[in-house]
């Protein structure tokens, strides 16, 4: 687990599996990721699949939890997901895609999601 920041942005890069085993790791760095995106003003969080290996149903039920925290505190959330992966894959066909934006990249990203609040 990895964290940034860059002034717009918070980046959470996950990797390995996530599963049962694993999602507290992803629970925590999510919260910390949530943490200090409203703590430092930031308006997105985002969380790299890029080296995740497998995503379980329980991954992806934290995801959601993750979205709907982040938007009750004003801070947009997205996904980057190698396009035709196993990840992007299971998420599509979860229909995550419409839950929050997934993107091959954080500069696609970044032209998808709206600008920083002022």
């Amino acid at each position: 687990m990895e964290r940034r920041a860059d002034g717009r942005v918070v980046l959470v890069r996950v990797e390995g599996e996530l599963d049962l085993s694993t999602v507290g790791v992803l629970a925590a760095g999510l919260d910390e990721g949530l943490a200090e995106a409203t703590a430092s003003g930031v308006s997105l969080l985002v969380v790299d699949l890029g080296a995740t290996t497998f995503l379980g149903s329980v991954a992806m039920t934290r995801l959601i939890v993750a979205r709907d925290d982040a938007a009750a505190l004003g801070v947009d959330l997205g996904v980057v997901a190698s396009p035709g992966g196993i990840v992007a894959r299971a998420l599509e066909v979860a229909g995550m895609n419409q839950v929050f934006p997934i993107e091959r990249t954080l500069d696609w990203l970044l032209r998808v999601l709206p600008r920083p609040r002022s």
